[in-house]
Order: C-alpha cells, then structure tokens, then sequence
C-alpha cells in the first residue's frame, strides 16, 4: 500500500479510501432501494443503499483506519463529494459525525465546499446535523456565514443554513436566538422545502425556550408564510398559539 497523505505507512492513500469506499457502495446497491429513493429524495443521485447500511460501512471504514487524521477525514469527504451521489456524501458524513469532539476544528471553507455538493433534502440535513451544527455550535460568530447563506440562490444552501440553525437546538445545545437570525430571511422563501426548514428550526427552538420562540413569532410571525406559522407554532402552549391566532 501506498504511504497516505497523512503520512501512516501502510495506510491506503485518500483516493484508494475513496475508490474503496465506492466498491463497497456498489456492491450493497439495490435497484428496489433505488428506485424507492427516487420517489422519496427527489432529485437525489442515488445508488440504492438504506441509511443502516451507510452508516455500517462507515464504522466499518472508522475502525479499519482509525489512524486516520481529522484532516485526513477531511480530505476523503473532499473526494466523495465530487460525483455529488448521495450514498458517497453521507457515508463521509457519518465517518466525519464520528470524531464530533474534533469537528469544531474543521475549517469553514471545506464545509463550504461541501455543501456545494448537495442536492436533496437528506444529504443536506445529515450534514448540518452529523457535522456542521458541531462546527457552528462551538463557534457562534460562524452564525453569520449561515446567515450569508440565506442570500443564495442555491435552494439546497438555504435549505443548509436552517438545518444547521436546528441543529443548534439539539444535542445538548440551546441557541435560539442565534438560529432565528437565521430565520428571519427566510420566513416566506418561495421554496417549499426551504420554508418546511423554516417551520422546523423554530419548533426546535421552542422545545428549549418557548418564551424565546414565542417572542419570535410574535414580532415577526406576519412576515411567514401561513403554513410557516401554522407549523412553528405546533409546540407552544394552546395560550400562546392563541395569543399568535389573534
């Protein structure tokens, strides 16, 4: 075997890992899966390979290399986001998802990149949630970059920034100040899965601080979309959907 970029003699290099990687993905396709997939993650290149198995191949791929650097991981990520295939993103997501300790080191112009790559709804709420909500979490002034992304014409890249922001509501983190903002840009996107986003961050949000939420919607709930509101509000108390009905 070839020495790896990160210097570990007898390690494959990062485009063997990637090459591997794909194999592996070949072989657990499944036309059925696929076709299912198609249905359900439209727009998505797909292979054909459930989630459980993704996340399989991924342990599998953490254990045999666990010598691996983060910056190594990286480098693999950079590579499986190039063909833009589902199956190959997430299964670096999930490698990636496993050293979380270490994600706040990441540098943002390689999750940037990344986030490039998606297409689909799934691909894109995996990485906001296994990754960069870490990133973020540890590092709040990159809340601006996620507001940044709410200016882009990419669906996906929006759709992006408001699953980071939920995640910031999760996992033991509590900012829902910060993930409103970015909300605020985006609370009558003319996308659909955009705005189902939108919904979902604050619902989030009021699982930690109702009151915070509350506030929200009350100063700037007229700028949503109905559905937006009807769907943030599902869990308030009944006396403050009320108080937002009126």
């Amino acid at each position: 075997m070839q020495e790896s970029k990160s210097g570990f003699l007898g390690m494959p290099t990062i485009a063997q890992l990637c090459k591997s990687v794909r194999e592996e993905l070949a072989r657990a396709a499944d036309e059925d899966t696929r076709v299912k997939l198609a249905r359900l993650i439209p727009g998505a290149i797909a292979l054909g390979v459930p989630v459980p198995r993704l996340r399989e191949l991924a342990a599998s791929l953490a254990t045999q290399h666990a010598g691996l650097s983060l910056g190594d991981l990286c480098d693999v990520m950079d590579g499986l986001c190039d063909g833009r295939c589902r199956e190959e993103i997430l299964v670096g997501t999930f490698v990636l998802g496993r050293r979380e300790k270490l994600l706040p080191s990441i540098a943002w112009n390689r999750i940037d990149n990344w986030v490039d790559a998606l297409d689909n709804w799934e691909t894109c709420d995996q990485i906001a949630s296994n990754v960069i909500g870490f990133v973020v979490g540890a590092h709040l002034e990159q809340v601006d970059q996620l507001v940044q992304w709410t200016k882009s014409e990419n669906l996906w890249r929006r759709r992006c920034a408001l699953a980071t922001a939920s995640a910031l509501n999760q996992k033991g983190r509590v900012f829902p100040r910060e993930s409103f903002r970015v909300c605020l840009p985006l609370m009558n996107d003319p996308e659909p899965m955009v705005r189902k986003a939108v919904a979902w961050v604050i619902r989030e949000a009021s699982k930690k601080d109702e009151a915070a939420a509350f506030e929200f919607l009350s100063r700037h709930g007229h700028k949503a979309h109905p559905r937006v509101l009807r769907e943030a509000c599902e869990k308030l108390s009944a006396e403050h959907r009320a108080a937002l009905a009126k």
